[in-house]
């Protein structure tokens, strides 16, 4: 039997490297540079290769460009606001010219119409955080899609679920896993 390497040598700077056990068998595998080395370059050369093609992809915008940008299912306006590659919402900016002072930082700006392009004076307003998540989440009818209970007709219970109320969710519920006693008409 053929004797077992316990390391090979680096690539870059000549010190052993040590096996590696492999996660799918039993096996080990020798990478070709040691930690200290697995991230730099091997020349001078590739170094600088590498520099120019970022430097070549690197887009410098000018100040005042603007661009779309998605966050959370919604598309913002940013605008670049200096040379260090700062980007701000438009909003925001808007809404900071309109009240004369910069946003706190539990400050949200809402749109009134909730098009989010759409970033007219008259259309933001400065809130707190909690108050705009209460203007989102308030439900003015029964529930969200229903005026009433589908079952029973009632507004008065509170609503439960798929546009039953309480009581009427709960039977629909033990009917769906099967716990509901079947009642034979008389």
């Amino acid at each position: 039997m053929p004797k077992q390497l316990t390391s090979k040598q680096c690539a870059t700077c000549g010190e052993p490297v040590a096996k590696i056990r492999r996660t799918d068998r039993k096996a080990f595998y020798y990478p070709k540079r040691c930690p200290k080395c697995q991230y730099t370059p091997s020349s001078p050369e590739i170094s600088e290769r590498r520099r120019q093609r970022i430097n070549a992809a690197r887009v410098t915008h000018p100040i005042g460009t603007t661009r779309l940008q998605s966050c959370r299912g919604f598309i913002y306006r940013l605008i670049k606001v200096d040379s260090s590659r700062r980007w701000k919402y438009e909003h925001r900016i808007v809404a900071e010219a309109q009240i004369g002072r910069q946003l706190l930082p539990g400050e949200i700006v809402h749109h009134i119409n909730h098009n989010t392009l759409d970033n007219r004076p008259e259309n933001l307003r400065v809130m707190t955080s909690a108050d705009h998540t209460a203007l989102h989440h308030s439900i003015t009818t029964w529930s969200k899609n229903y005026d009433k209970c589908i079952d029973c007709n009632c507004s008065d219970k509170r609503h439960e679920g798929h546009g039953r109320c309480y009581s009427c969710y709960q039977r629909f519920a033990a009917k769906r896993r099967g716990h509901w006693p079947i009642r034979k008409k008389l």
